[in-house]
């Protein structure tokens, strides 16, 4: 009985003494993996993602840091502004059905990451001006989402030199807190596996 006892207890010190050790390494390792420092750290966690993420990952590197839009207040908008990943809904043309629900599946999918909500925000981003109509949309039931104006047409020619689809009603785009973007979803994407990657990011 006193060897059990001995046994039991020698156990639970090895596993308090293992966790006291793994713990900080497990905090580093998240700190290296999910807030890399560096270009070195980023492209290792995009190389982990590439085999683990449900999204498809944008190849070759596509940024639009430097890119300025316009918003539908008129104000100069740039990614990169603050620290928060970014959800795009992206169109060449006006906002259709397809388009609406990828609006409206971005905006329960967002609901849906409460611990993590301010980490991210949504757009709407489109060669043309947002209509009457989809800017009464966008504040009614969007939160006012900024309806982005790429007149030059940057944002659409920059993804079509990647294998994103650059004219796809219902597509969006992840894009990373320094304007790169990492992953894009078609309609054929379920909800929850967009969630998975979301909270496996933010």
């Amino acid at each position: 009985m006193t060897e059990t006892t001995t046994n039991k207890s020698n156990r639970k010190a090895i596993i308090q003494g293992s966790l006291v050790i793994g713990l900080p390494l497990l905090a580093m390792a998240a700190a290296y993996l999910f807030f890399p420092a560096n270009s070195q750290q980023k492209d290792d966690l995009l190389s982990w993602l590439g085999t683990t993420n449900h999204g498809t990952l944008v190849e070759p590197r596509v940024s639009i840091a430097g890119d300025t839009f316009s918003a539908n207040d008129g104000q100069p908008w740039q990614v990169g502004a603050n620290n928060k990943w970014k959800l795009m809904v992206a169109t060449h043309g006006t906002c259709d059905d397809a388009c609406q629900q990828a609006l409206y599946l971005t905006r329960q999918i967002h609901k849906l990451i409460p611990k993590r909500i301010n980490r991210l925000e949504r757009f709407y981003i489109s060669s043309q001006p947002a209509s009457p109509d989809l800017q009464q949309l966008l504040e009614s039931e969007h939160g006012n989402i900024p309806a982005l104006l790429d007149s030059s047409g940057v944002f659409f020619d920059k993804i079509a030199q990647s294998n994103a689809p650059d004219d796809c009603q219902g597509c969006y785009y992840l894009i990373a807190p320094d304007g790169e973007m990492v992953l894009f979803y078609t309609p054929q994407h379920e909800y929850k596996k967009v969630i998975k990657d979301l909270k496996v990011l933010l």
